[in-house]
């Protein structure tokens, strides 16, 4: 319905509950004038003063002539006037579509609205519970790696204060910084230990940092009785093997990683939806991961099994068979005999 007066606008609200407007343009002759009664309240009345000042002659001065001169060279202002069934209609609008256009819509604030009415409908689905759990488990994996990475960066500014290594009061204050910072480091692990007791990835951390413990006390030379006195390295590495062994053994063995890694693999060549059906166990992400852990576990093992020779050397104790154990640690890791010459 082309809405052209006030008579127009009332059959469509009887015909429509909820009608919408559109308003486009259109060309001159395509225009309705309004009807003759809509013209009588946009009438002007005449006003006899008015009249009288628009019959007076024009000014003959000179001052006269320029003034009028400059009007005929300035365009006068248009003038627009709504007519009372345009801000009835504007009114009307405003009532029937229920929204206030006199402040700007929170689009956001309707769109969570929708949303909440999906997700309450979906909560009461019968499949919703296995599904909502699913999700739960993923955002607890995120929130556990997220404290072993928070614990990563924590033992990272301890390192950088460890190389940053100097002689008398100033290293000790260099070593109280970065126990500090291994402290935090190791909340934050046993944090995420409290919430999976079996999370490979702190336990493996912690005997990093266990190891790093044991670097301070072999490079710094405190005073002893300090906790950090070179007496005190052989327990640390000890530890940190012990942490590596942990990890090991919440690992899947090597032969099954790899029929894992080799069932991944076709798994990817098959079709999608075969691919799909696998489940979160035959994923190549998680089986890599896993793998990872491992030779970072093997490896870190060599570097504490190495370390704790020196501290049997450095104690007048028997070394080598510990340092050959290490070399063994470094092959089953798979290192290079160059990498393994280095270290």
């Amino acid at each position: 319905i082309t809405v052209t007066c006030a008579e127009e606008i009332a059959l469509v609200l009887r015909s429509n509950k909820t009608p919408k407007f559109l308003i486009g343009e259109c060309e001159e002759n395509q225009v309705v004038p309004p009807g003759p009664s809509e013209l009588e309240t946009t009438a002007v009345v005449d006003d006899p003063v008015i009249d009288a000042v628009l019959k007076m002659p024009a000014p003959k001065d000179d001052q006269g002539a320029a003034a009028a001169a400059a009007k005929k060279k300035k365009p006068e202002e248009e003038v627009y006037e709504l007519d009372d069934w345009m801000i009835d209609f504007a009114e009307l609008f405003k009532e029937h579509l229920g929204v206030d256009i006199d402040t700007p819509l929170d689009l956001s604030k309707e769109a969570w609205e929708k949303c909440a009415e999906a997700l309450d409908a979906a909560v009461h689905n019968s499949k919703s519970e296995m599904l909502l759990r699913q999700a739960a488990n993923k955002f607890e994996e995120v929130i556990l790696t997220a404290l072993v990475n928070l614990g990563n960066v924590y033992m990272c500014i301890a390192r950088k204060y460890i190389d940053a290594k100097k002689e008398g009061e100033q290293s000790l204050e260099e070593v109280a910084k970065a126990d500090k910072e291994l402290e935090l480091a190791e909340s934050v692990y046993r944090s995420a230990l409290e919430r999976k007791a079996d999370f490979a990835d702190a336990i493996l951390s912690l005997g990093q940092l266990e190891f790093e413990k044991g670097k301070i006390s072999m490079s710094f030379g405190v005073p002893e009785g300090h906790k950090y006195h070179e007496s005190t390295a052989e327990a640390h590495f000890l530890s940190s093997i012990d942490f590596f062994k942990q990890t090991l053994d919440l690992l899947p063995a090597e032969e099954e990683a790899e029929a894992k890694a080799e069932a991944a693999k076709e798994g990817e060549a098959a079709p999608a939806a075969a691919a799909g059906a696998g489940g979160n166990d035959g994923s190549g992400t998680e089986v890599s991961h896993d793998a990872n852990l491992q030779a970072q576990a093997k490896v870190m093992w060599g570097n504490a099994l190495y370390e704790l020779s020196q501290c049997f050397a450095n104690a007048k104790k028997e070394w080598n068979p510990t340092l050959v154990d290490a070399i063994d640690k470094f092959k089953e890791a798979k290192c290079r005999a160059e990498e393994v010459g280095n270290a």
